[in-house]
């Protein structure tokens, strides 16, 4: 027969073990990340800062509650911008903007440093920006009339600012464009 102090010391082996097997789990599942298809991941480590490069499709070791990864999408994005501006006559304007961007894959480093994953709230910074500069130098009449002139405007100071964020604008179209008066 075996003594109650046998069986308690056995029944804390078993618990170790179990506690330890538990723990080496834990550690072992939160040491990996999976980027999927169509996607880069960026490392950030809580002592050196971003890492310097992105990674690809895989699975990928991280050191667990040291570095934490930033998955982004890499596939085009389509976004409705709109705005409100003024004329220099004072007209206001209605705008609607469709823009399909993607964020700059050798410069996803940069990217979460400066504006981390949700980057793409930037593009109605960005339309609101390029609208009321270009808006403002123009009379009502001289958009209706050069509608393609404008345009073309809007299409390159957008795609300029967003590359200076390094977010790439695939395609820029005027969809709404009124008077409310």
């Amino acid at each position: 027969m075996v003594s109650s102090q046998a069986k308690a010391s056995n029944l804390f082996k078993k618990a170790r073990f179990v506690s330890g097997f538990g723990a080496a789990v834990t550690i072992g599942h939160s040491s990996f990340y999976i980027v999927k298809s169509g996607e880069r991941a960026v490392l950030v480590d809580r002592f050196h800062g971003t890492l310097p490069r992105s990674v690809g499709k895989g699975i990928h070791f991280k050191i667990p509650w040291v570095q934490k990864p930033y998955i982004f999408d890499l596939r085009p994005r389509t976004h409705r911008l709109s705005a409100i501006s003024a004329t220099d006559d004072h007209e206001p304007v209605n705008l609607t903007l469709r823009v399909i961007s993607r964020p700059e894959v050798q410069r996803l480093p940069t990217i979460v440093q400066n504006l981390g994953l949700e980057y793409d709230k930037i593009l109605n910074f960005i339309a609101n920006e390029v609208l009321e500069s270009i808006v403002a130098k123009s009379s009502l009449l001289m958009l209706f009339r050069s509608h393609s002139w404008f345009s073309e405007r809007v299409k390159d100071a957008f795609v300029g600012r967003a590359k200076d964020l390094n977010i790439l604008i695939d395609e820029i179209d005027i969809t709404h464009f009124s008077n409310p008066r």
